[in-house]
């Protein structure tokens, strides 16, 4: 059940249960009509209007000549941020993900009505996981008649590692929202998409190929995506617990090995790109610490 409440002015915010979150923000037509100025002023400057030259059109008349949806997304862009962040204070949220958006009222000479949907960062009780993976690889490694004459070969750290992981997964507790389950689902669909077409393909052949139904892979993948979700977020609180930390030095080596791929045709590492590798490297080394 979702529990409405209403501080700033203008914003109405619901929470559920699961962590889900939507943000109404009603806002006035006054400082939609302002934005909108500003913003067929910046787009204006980069468009060439029959008659005039580049950027020198009349607003009036430039208005005319950039796409509508263009102009909202500007006008969104420049006036939701800040309230978005003020909302975020205003109810102790902590989101997991960007904000998605959805203009809900957008009349000419009306106030605006936009709904954010976002998601709370779940708590995660990690409670006795350390005694629980060091149960489930001993009891695997232990050998009975039952498995045959021979001693059973040493568990390799890959099968270590799954068995630690999927330990994880059964026995810590995690409440995961269903707008993240969704839109990781999504993502996860849109990239399977994105494979089938290149291979010249259609979803509906390839459903029919492994004989089931949009839903039987609708619900596949969002169980994928809520495994996956779960452990990223436990392997990050374990991560926090044991003080896990990377160095610069180490990011800056990964980046290195990254950099020298030849398809990045020489293309230099981003800051988001190394924010990545720091995640990427502070899970292997949580994924280490189980099993050792």
């Amino acid at each position: 059940m979702a529990a409405k409440k209403q501080t700033q002015q203008g914003v109405t915010v619901a929470k559920s249960d699961d962590g889900s979150i939507q943000m109404m923000f009603t806002i006035a037509w006054g400082e939609i009509e302002s934005a909108q100025k500003k913003a067929v002023e910046k787009l204006s400057a980069d468009i060439t209007v029959p008659g005039f030259r580049k950027g020198k059109a009349p607003i009036e008349t430039a208005m005319g000549h950039i796409p509508k949806d263009t102009v909202v997304q500007e006008i969104v862009g420049a006036v939701l941020p800040e309230k978005i962040s003020q909302a975020y204070k205003d109810h102790d949220i902590t989101p997991i993900m960007y904000p998605k958006l959805e203009l809900m009222h957008a009349h000419e000479g009306e106030d605006w009505e936009i709904r954010a949907v976002t998601a709370q960062l779940p708590q995660i009780k990690l409670g006795d996981y350390k005694e629980k993976i060091k149960a489930a690889l001993a009891t695997d490694s232990i050998w009975t008649p039952e498995k045959g004459a021979d001693k059973p070969k040493e568990m390799s750290a890959e099968e270590k590692e799954n068995i630690a992981l999927k330990t994880l997964i059964d026995s810590v507790e995690v409440v995961l929202p269903n707008v993240l389950i969704e839109e990781e689902a999504n993502h996860r669909i849109s990239a399977l998409l994105a494979r089938l077409e290149k291979l010249g393909l259609s979803l509906e052949n390839y459903l029919a190929s492994q004989n089931k139904k949009p839903e039987d892979l609708r619900a596949e993948y969002a169980k994928a995506a809520s495994e996956s979700l779960k452990v990223e977020l436990i392997l990050g609180k374990i991560a926090e617990d044991q003080k896990i930390s990377i160095d610069e030095k180490e990011v800056d080596a990964f980046a290195k090995v990254t950099e020298a791929d030849p398809r990045r045709a020489g293309m230099p590492i981003t800051n988001e790109e190394k924010s990545t590798i720091r995640t990427l490297l502070t899970k292997r080394k949580a994924i280490e610490h189980l099993v050792s």
